[in-house]
């Protein structure tokens, strides 16, 4: 049996990688023109639209003469750098001569320092140098950093020792993915100026034209007629992981011989998943004063006007405008209009709606 080319798992890299194609071929090109705005390129975007299978498929396309770095920006994630470093070096005399100078030893956690390194040796910036210094000093160095978090003492020194290498001519890309209110921290800490050079992409829901062109190669040869793949495309409403979820279900419904309400069915699957996956996480990082906001929203069937949630809420305009700076931020609203707002990930209102009800 043929497997599933849909992967609605988080952070794997699906067979069908629809809409993104562009953003990874114009970071692929500018490795070939130094001066290429895309050499350092953030991308943004709330939860589910693609973000890490947007590095894990740009990962996969790198050159193979290209040294790869790719982290999570999770605590001690500038070791893990140094680490994986070390072990692309060209050679193991090469990697000695390099610990060596860097008075490192290696055991089972990894490389330490000696007791006798003079402290100034001890920083992420001159080992990192050193370690690239193994290599030919023509040699593409590849940077990718997922889930970003909001500004850290280890994302400063990482960004500062990356424009260094860059004033240092080293031969360097850089591709950082994050949720919008982490990166809107890091663009806006007066530290980290380089971040507000970089290129910025904000990835957006994929066209409903695209979906349906993808479903209809996938389902049109399993006998899934044009009607249903048109609905199926339409109810994704172009959104990354729900095009995945519903793909993924309506697969296993064809496979096994299932025939009736195939489209209904992996709909209801599909909003289960999504509920579960992202909207619970979104709604358990909100504060009460966000919660009550949203539930005001729910109750209109598109979009909000500002003056019926203050109106709902029984709170000023400054007040409003508080909480729907926030909720922008955090990728969870957006404006749709002059004072209007709308859900930014689909299906939130039917989930705030269910919500309702439990409370």
């Amino acid at each position: 049996m043929q497997e599933n080319p849909f992967n609605p798992y988080f952070g794997k890299r699906p067979d069908i990688f629809i809409g993104r194609s562009e953003i990874k071929r114009e970071f692929l090109n500018a490795l070939n023109q130094p001066n290429s705005p895309w050499r350092s390129t953030i991308v943004t975007g709330v939860r589910g639209t693609g973000k890490t299978v947007l590095l894990s498929e740009t990962s996969e396309s790198l050159p193979k003469s290209a040294i790869v770095l790719s982290v999570s920006a999770e605590p001690g994630f500038l070791d893990n750098i140094l680490a994986q470093l070390y072990n692309q070096l060209n050679s193991l005399q090469q990697a000695k001569r390099t610990i060596s100078s860097l008075n490192l030893s290696v055991n089972e956690n990894g490389l330490t320092m000696s007791k006798q390194t003079p402290a100034f040796l001890n920083t992420f910036r001159n080992q990192l140098t050193t370690l690239m210094g193994a290599f030919n000093h023509e040699k593409l160095f590849v940077f990718l950093i997922d889930e970003v978090q909001k500004h850290t003492d280890e994302m400063r020194t990482f960004v500062s020792t990356f424009q260094h290498l860059v004033r240092e001519n080293y031969n360097l890309a850089l591709l950082v993915a994050g949720l919008p209110q982490a990166l809107s921290d890091l663009l806006n800490d007066e530290v980290l100026t380089f971040f507000r050079r970089s290129n910025q992409i904000v990835l957006q829901n994929v066209e409903i034209a695209l979906v349906q062109l993808d479903y209809h190669d996938v389902f049109f040869p399993m006998a899934l007629d044009d009607e249903t793949i048109g609905a199926a495309a339409e109810a994704s409403l172009g959104y990354p992981y729900l095009i995945q979820l519903i793909g993924f279900y309506i697969w296993e419904s064809l496979t096994r011989g299932g025939e009736n309400q195939i489209l209904e069915r992996a709909l209801i699957r599909s909003k289960s998943d999504l509920f579960r996956n992202v909207h619970d996480i979104i709604f358990s990082e909100l504060s009460s004063g966000d919660r009550q906001f949203i539930f005001a929203m729910a109750e209109d069937e598109m979009t909000s006007r500002r003056s019926a949630i203050e109106k709902r809420l029984e709170k000023d305009r400054s007040y409003v405008s508080t909480y729907r700076a926030r909720l922008i931020a955090a990728g969870v609203i957006q404006a749709s209009g002059y004072g209007e707002l709308r859900f930014t990930i689909p299906y939130m209102r039917e989930y705030l709606l269910q919500k309702m009800k439990e409370l």
